[in-house]
C-alpha cells in the first residue's frame, strides 16, 4: 500500500509531519480528517512549537512519500505519542 506524506498544522507555522498508508491520497485525507475531528490529534507537538489553542487545526496530504522522507513518523506513532502526552498531563494535575 502506498505511503503518503502528510502534515498536521495547528496553524501554518506550527506543524508535525507524518506518513499514512492508504489506497489513495483521498483515502489518506479522509482517514486523518476523521482522526482530527475525533480529537485524536490533541497533544500532538508541532515544530516550531507555541500554543495557539488549536484554533486553526488542519491536515494536509502532499503526495507519496519519497525515499528521503522514509524516516518520518507514521500516523499511528504520532497519535500514540499524543495520547502519551495527554496521559502525562492528566496525571500531573
Amino acid at each position: 500500500m502506498p505511503k503518503f506524506f502528510c502534515s498536521y498544522a495547528y496553524d501554518v507555522p506550527c506543524y508535525a509531519d507524518f506518513h499514512v498508508e492508504a489506497e489513495s491520497e483521498d483515502a489518506a485525507q479522509k482517514l486523518i480528517q476523521e482522526k482530527l475531528e475525533s480529537g485524536a490529534f490533541s497533544g500532538v507537538s508541532g515544530s516550531p512549537f507555541w500554543e495557539n489553542a488549536g484554533e486553526n487545526e488542519r491536515v494536509f496530504v502532499s503526495g507519496e512519500v519519497s525515499h528521503e522522507d522514509n524516516p518520518i513518523v507514521s500516523l499511528d506513532e504520532l497519535l500514540a505519542e499524543a495520547k502519551h502526552q495527554r496521559a502525562r498531563q492528566n496525571s500531573s494535575r
